[in-house]
């Protein structure tokens, strides 16, 4: 035995005893003494600082030791040593997971590029888990680029490195989040063709003015760089083959402190509008900025078109447009990176200049002086495109300071422009006058630079109570909860009664009310104001502004056989080289992840959107607005709005159809979170099961996934109910997400306690309402507290079963003894602390 072991004479009495107790933990244990010589290094990580606690302190208290992560992260009650001795006797969860519940195989979601980077995490999952579910990088998002090509560099580097017995959960086919939008939409607008379009729409040039843009060459010819002490080069990333490499050491006062510029040949033209696409990527979330300038020393550097991007740590397309207005003469292409210390990755860069061929189309007619459309009951729709548009500040409602302007904005929800709002105090923006409409619903999009709460208010003499508590989504009881994303805030001006305005108001404005906050700026996109008790005579709804009128729609978006030619295409190909790709590697799919709206319907196919989403507008390739979030990352496209309800069914069967080819057992699945806490929803997933199973002639779906994401106030009577409904159904049940809120980063005992009870509770549970037969495992959500790991999901919280530093919580014993069906600790022969 390692002399660290040896007591000293010298040492207090209650030192003397813990270190005899730890040297019997390793001594006489369940771990033999082969297991100590082949202990991975987070074991030891364990051990050794709970032995050297002891050595350092005098004396110390019974019950708690003082241990946890190195370097200070964990804060959580330490848990009393007679329960760590107990947990750290416990085998890895695979081993009792093999001994006592065969029929099952359990899991864990992780993180792909954790697993690839961090040898320590991966150690960790290799030990304790018979099965993988990449939380991110199988999805659509990150697979598929925007020219439809499917990137698997990060999924290959996974499989090369996973052991054999492993078993993958592939997550997932079609969802509404995280699939490639740009791509999508691009297919659903080349099939609308020119339905409804001018005759002779711009069409770009076929001359890309960046000869130099996929650095195939081996070179950086063109490209000169600057500021910062950065630096650029050419590596080698995968399929990418030769990229541009941009290296900003350290943060800068603005995005222009690092720079990298192309010079064109020749100058842009006045009034031209030319387009560039790139694909980027970054080492960590960053931002650069795109911008067109001349090259001119004595002119300052004057430029235009200044647009930032938020990039992502995978691949993205993106798409700059812009149209030159007010520098002469400018003749280089920009790329400013130096706002943040960070590495970004850049290849296939294209600039062309769009040009118009043939005659200009005719003028469109005067607007009805009617301002709601026939028939639309559009009130107001602003976009912001041609400047504030009547939005003002209220008067003598504003501090100094204060500035209302309409910006260019990469991730706007409706076209490029928003209104940007900067407050310095005290500040009220008013609405330009809007027409009364029997009923009035609000439609808007915002999101700050910082958090704050907004109110909504009203003018005196417009509505029955100028100070109605008015509740919507994203509003409650007038105020709005801004954030740092961009958020859709709906209400109606209805009542009980009736229609909430007074009798004789033609016109009205509402107010947002943004306090007395110093130094943040905001910014609204897509106002929406609408009459619904107008019947719509369109399939869509049609835009209003103040030269246009509505063209005829020729056919209907959810109704066209060429969207759905596109569409289909695409949804069979990705799932088909997926399957190919993936071969028998992996076990099972989630083909079809969180169907169902938590107000209950399909969503898409019903008209029903997650937070933040709504139906699309317009119905022609130049004026389609998909109102679905489009952010960097996580872009959402609902299949079922275009595809109709049986887009699930043709997925099953794509599935089904390539498992076969290559010769796969592979189940399918269906998955959905709160199936425990909102029974109705549990029914209407059920019902859509038999819809699939139904349409497809015989049953295609193999198991229904319920995800569980919940926290420690659940109750047994919820998870038995969904347990036994689900198990009706005769399919595989599996819980494909199972975390335990704890509602803070920093639990006592007795939360810490409560959390492993219910991980305990679920287990059993779900052994106890779902036969052997149907019982096809559990997969934990993420590994570890790890902020790392929580950095969107769940942050401020500890849901898992290790902390951050890979130590075992009370949790990894009771989902052990879950699993077991008893207290494991309670097998071995006596206590060791006597």
């Amino acid at each position: 035995m390692c002399s660290i072991f040896s007591l000293n004479a010298n040492m207090p009495t209650k030192v003397c005893v813990m270190v005899s107790q730890v040297k019997t933990l390793v001594q006489h244990s369940d771990i033999t003494n082969k297991r100590i010589m082949n202990m991975k290094l987070y074991t030891v990580k364990r051990i050794f600082p709970l032995l050297l606690c002891m050595l350092i302190f005098n004396s110390c208290d019974d019950e708690k030791m003082q241990w946890g992560k190195i370097g200070g992260e964990i804060t959580a009650e330490e848990i009393p040593l007679e329960l760590t001795e107990k947990i750290e006797r416990y085998d890895f969860i695979k081993t009792y997971a093999a001994q006592y519940t065969p029929q099952m195989c359990i899991g864990i979601g992780l993180s792909a590029n954790l697993y690839n980077t961090d040898e320590e995490y991966k150690q960790v999952c290799d030990d304790n888990f018979q099965l993988f579910t990449m939380g991110n990088a199988m999805k659509h998002g990150t697979v598929v680029r925007d020219n439809g090509e499917l990137n698997f560099t990060t999924i290959d580097k996974f499989f090369n490195i996973i052991p054999e017995d492993k078993q993958i959960y592939g997550h997932n086919f079609i969802w509404h989040t995280q699939q490639n939008q740009n791509y999508l939409k691009k297919l659903v607008v080349e099939a609308l063709g020119n339905e409804g379009e001018d005759p002779n729409p711009p069409t770009p040039s076929e001359d890309n003015m960046i000869v130099n843009g996929n650095f195939e060459t081996g070179n950086t010819n063109g490209w000169s760089g600057w500021g910062n002490s950065s630096s650029n080069k050419l590596t080698q990333d995968g399929s990418y083959g030769n990229i541009l490499t941009l290296t900003n050491p350290t943060d800068g006062s603005t995005s222009h402190s690092a720079q990298i510029a192309y010079k064109i040949s020749g100058t842009f033209e006045m009034g031209a509008t030319y387009t560039a696409t790139f694909e980027a990527k970054a080492q960590q979330n960053g931002k650069i900025q795109i911008a067109l300038q001349k090259d001119s020393e004595k002119d300052n550097y004057p430029g235009e078109g200044y647009k930032d991007y938020d990039i992502t740590t995978q691949w993205v397309s993106y798409t700059y447009t812009h149209t030159i207005k007010t520098v002469a003469d400018m003749d280089r292409f920009m790329i400013n990176f130096g706002l943040t210390a960070n590495t970004y990755y850049i290849d296939n860069i294209s600039l062309v200049k769009n040009s118009s061929s043939g005659e200009s189309p005719e003028p469109d007619p005067e607007p009805d002086p009617d301002p709601i459309l026939p028939g639309v009951g559009n009130l107001l729709n602003e976009s912001f495109e041609n400047g504030n548009n009547g939005w003002d500040i209220n008067p003598g409602k504003a501090s100094d300071g204060y500035s209302l302007e309409s910006v260019e904005q990469a991730d706007s929800p409706d076209g490029n422009k928003v209104l940007k709002i900067y407050q310095n105090g005290l500040l009220q923006i008013k609405t330009p006058e809007i027409p009364v409409g029997k009923e009035v619903v609000v439609s808007f999009y915002i999101k700050g630079e910082q958090e704050a709460n907004v109110s909504i208010a009203f003018l005196n003499g417009v509505i029955e109570n100028q100070y109605a508590q008015i509740t919507g989504t994203n509003i409650i009881k007038s105020k709005i909860a801004v954030t740092t994303a961009w958020q859709q805030v709906t209400f109606k001006l209805q009542d009980s009664k009736g229609t909430m305005f007074k009798d004789g108001v033609k016109q009205w404005t509402y107010i947002l009310d943004f306090g007395r906050i110093k130094g943040n700026t905001y910014y609204i996109d897509n106002v929406q104001i609408t009459d619904p008790s107008v019947t719509a005579t369109y399939t869509t709804q049609l835009k209003y502004t103040q030269n246009a009128t509505p063209r005829a729609i020729s056919s209907s978006l959810r109704n066209n056989e060429k969207i759905q030619t596109a569409l289909y295409g695409a949804m069979e190909n990705w799932i088909k080289e997926m399957i190919k790709h993936c071969g028998k590697r992996v076990t099972a799919w989630d083909v079809l992840n969180e169907p169902i709206n938590d107000d209950l319907g399909l969503r898409g196919v019903d008209n029903k959107y997650a937070s933040g989403d709504s139906e699309p507008t317009g119905s022609t390739a130049s004026d389609l607005n998909l109102n679905w979030i489009s952010s960097a990352g996580n872009q959402h496209f609902y299949w079922g709005y275009f595809l109709g309800k049986e887009y699930a069914v043709k997925a099953f069967q794509y599935a089904r159809k390539y498992a076969n080819e290559q010769q796969t057992d592979a189940k399918l699945y269906i998955n959905d979170y709160n199936l425990e806490s909102n029974p109705n929803k549990l029914k209407e997933l059920i019902e859509y099961v038999k819809y699939i199973d139904e349409q497809n002639g015989s049953p295609i779906v193999d198991g229904i996934g319920t995800q569980m994401h919940v926290n420690v106030d659940l109750k047994k009577s919820q998870v038995d109910a969904m347990f036994k409904t689900m198990a009706s159904t005769g399919k595989l049940i599996r819980i494909t997400e199972l975390d335990v809120a704890v509602k803070t980063t920093t639990p006592s005992i007795e939360q810490q306690q409560s959390q492993a009870d219910t991980y305990l509770m679920i287990v059993e549970s779900y052994k106890e309402n779902v036969p052997e037969v149907q019982q096809a495992g559990i997969t934990i959500w993420n590994l570890t507290d790890s902020k790392k790991e929580h950095e969107y999901w769940l942050n401020g919280d500890a849901p898992n079963l290790f902390n951050a530093d890979y130590s075992r919580k009370i949790a990894y014993k009771a989902f052990c003894d879950g699993l077991a069906g008893k207290d494991i600790s309670e097998d071995w022969e006596k206590p060791m602390n006597k």
